[in-house]
């Protein structure tokens, strides 16, 4: 009965674990300057922002090839905007001015 409940007791303790880890969130980076943030995931929406080259992203969803994240919405609050995954890169790119 010990071994069962010392398994259950590592069991969860690894899955709270791995839980914990996926919540941390993503950022990625505005691969070049001019990066729209659209309303919807199709480019003739409406823009809400445009980013510089490296400014971070802190991505809350993705899909079918466009990642959402926290925007201020014209009414003042915030609302999801999207960007084409083409246009974010994982590290931050580097200007050569």
């Amino acid at each position: 009965m010990k071994k069962l409940f010392s398994f259950v007791l590592i069991l969860v303790l690894v899955l709270t674990l791995a839980a914990a880890a996926s919540a941390d969130p993503m950022v990625l980076y505005a691969a070049h300057d001019g990066v729209r943030v659209y309303a919807e995931t199709n480019t003739a929406s409406q823009v809400y922002k445009t980013l510089s080259m490296a400014d971070p992203v802190l991505i809350e969803q993705s899909a079918s090839g466009w990642y959402a994240t926290l925007v201020e919405d014209p009414a003042g609050g915030q609302t999801l905007g999207w960007i084409p995954a083409a246009d974010l890169v994982t590290t931050p790119p580097c200007s050569h001015s």
